[in-house]
């Protein structure tokens, strides 16, 4: 199990847990009534959009990644058993309905193109046992919380991109990858590219030099293909400094690879040796660049059976 995974996997557990409150009485303004038909989240904070969108084979995030499944069925667990707890004095109104406006996080729940719900939620308020909240612009503010599995949604729906998604470098069927270009900037004999046609037809080149027919393994190849269903990571470097990132960058990774899907849609990986005091390299793990932007932890155990040399490929 990885890191990212453990936020909201206690989480979901205890949300199995809870009383369905699905009575008349227990409806309230900000409840989705059917999360079936949400196909649509976002949630606003104060640095970062995170957009979920319901897709045939889950829900992603910003377009580029996995949502972590078991984070996206909180979220609407908790939409569905949300319940007031009391509105707010008229005397504290004014200042708290003030206080959310200035620094709130903001979800917003649809179908199809048309908003079903907004939240505007405040801070938790240890004293009333609830989270201070506006839903669509209200000027009447509420304590709202969930019976039985979070009184804090402030805390617990957090707008960090690292806490909703999957640990995926990449996640593909053999049948939609068209190309893999593998390149040991250390040791460029070692590099490598596969490309694959419309009519099957598989090339494979290294050394510059193509493969002919007799000397490929096509069995490994289809091998080799199956290996990117689930590459992960292990975690996102939280506080890696932007320092710290150009430095690295800078730096000969000791692997590149980068795999084209039949939309053209390039997925890459930069790996680069931990190494401590002493010089010496860490054996367990290393630092990984996806696609030029997001910083990982990687585990060689993890990404092994991708880092291959040509050898692997040919024909006894």
């Amino acid at each position: 199990m990885t890191k990212l995974n453990s936020f909201f996997l206690l989480l979901i557990t205890i949300s199995f847990l809870i009383y369905s409150c699905n009575t008349s009485d227990s409806k309230t303004k900000f409840n989705v009534t059917d999360t079936s038909k949400i196909s649509r989240i976002e949630i606003l904070g104060q640095n970062e959009l995170l957009e979920f969108e319901r897709k045939s084979v889950g829900w992603s995030v910003n377009e580029k990644y996995s949502a972590l499944p078991e984070a996206v069925d909180y979220l609407l667990r908790l939409s569905l058993n949300i319940v007031i707890k009391a509105p707010v004095s008229k005397e504290e109104n004014d200042s708290l309905f003030n206080s959310i406006k200035n620094n709130f996080k903001k979800i917003i729940f649809f179908e199809d193109n048309e908003i079903v719900k907004t939240w505007f939620l405040g801070k938790f308020s240890k004293q009333d046992e609830g989270t201070y909240a506006l839903v669509d612009e209200n000027s009447k503010v509420f304590i709202i919380s969930v019976p039985g599995l979070t009184n804090d949604l402030d805390k617990n729906i957090p707008s960090h991109k690292f806490l909703w998604i999957t640990a995926k470098i990449f996640e593909y069927e053999p049948n939609d990858i068209v190309m893999i270009n593998v390149e040991y900037p250390m040791k460029p004999d070692d590099s490598f590219k596969i490309s694959f046609k419309k009519n099957n037809e598989t090339d494979f080149y290294c050394e510059n030099k193509h493969f002919g027919e007799k000397e490929k393994n096509i069995l490994a190849i289809g091998a080799y293909l199956s290996y990117f269903k689930s590459v992960k990571f292990n975690s996102f470097l939280q506080d890696f400094s932007k320092n710290q990132k150009d430095s690295l960058l800078k730096e000969t990774p000791f692997f590149v690879i980068e795999v084209k899907n039949k939309n053209g849609v390039i997925n890459s990986l930069k790996a680069f040796y931990i190494k401590n005091e002493k010089n010496e390299i860490d054996n367990n793990s290393y630092l990984g660049v996806l696609n030029e932007s997001d910083f990982v932890k990687v585990d060689f155990f993890d990404t092994d059976l991708i880092m291959k040399t040509p050898e692997y490929f040919k024909s006894n």
